[in-house]
C-alpha cells in the first residue's frame, strides 16, 4: 500500500544522497536493506553528486538570497553546477529571461567557487565500489584506453 504524502519540500540531489545514506545506515543497524527504489536512487545520487549536502544547502540558500532565484531554480543549479552562462540560462529558464548577463556571470562565478567532492574520498561511502560493480576484484580489461580510466 502506498504511503500518504502529507507535505513535500524540494531538495537537491546531494541532500537526497545524504538522506539515503542515513537510511542505509539505519537499515544496516536493524539487519534490513534499502528497498529496490531506494538503492537505485542512492546509486544515482552517488554517481552524480558533485558537492556535499551541506555545501548544496548553503549554495541554494545563497543563490536564493543573493540573486532572488526561486528554490527550484537554485536547486537545479546546485544539482547541475553549470560552468557557462549559457548552461545557467537554460537551467533557469524562464527565470533567466529577466536576468542580465552580468548577473548570470556572477551566478556562474559563485557556482564555480564551490568546492567539489573528491570522488575517490567521498565521505561515508566506504563500500561505494562494491555497490557499483558486480565483481569488485575483477581486473580491468587491458584494451581500455588510458584516458577512459
Amino acid at each position: 500500500m502506498p504511503k500518504e504524502i502529507h507535505s513535500s519540500i524540494p531538495v537537491s540531489i546531494p541532500e537526497v544522497r545524504e538522506l539515503l545514506l542515513a537510511r542505509k545506515r539505519d537499515a544496516e543497524k536493524n539487519d534490513e536493506e534499502l528497498t529496490y527504489m531506494q538503492s537505485v536512487a542512492l546509486d544515482h545520487a552517488n554517481l552524480i553528486s558533485k558537492i556535499s549536502a551541506d555545501i548544496a544547502r548553503e549554495l541554494v540558500e545563497d543563490l536564493m538570497n543573493t540573486f532572488n532565484i526561486s528554490d527550484k531554480g537554485a536547486i537545479t543549479l546546485a544539482n547541475y553546477l553549470p560552468d557557462t552562462i549559457d548552461e545557467a540560462r537554460v537551467l533557469l529558464d524562464p527565470e533567466s529571461k529577466t536576468m542580465e548577463t552580468e548577473v548570470l556571470e556572477q551566478i556562474v562565478a559563485k557556482i564555480m567557487s564551490v568546492p567539489r567532492l573528491d570522488k575517490d574520498k567521498m565521505e561515508e561511502d566506504e563500500n561505494l565500489k562494491e555497490e557499483f560493480f558486480d565483481e569488485p576484484d575483477k581486473e580491468m580489461p587491458e584494451d581500455i584506453p588510458e584516458d577512459l580510466l
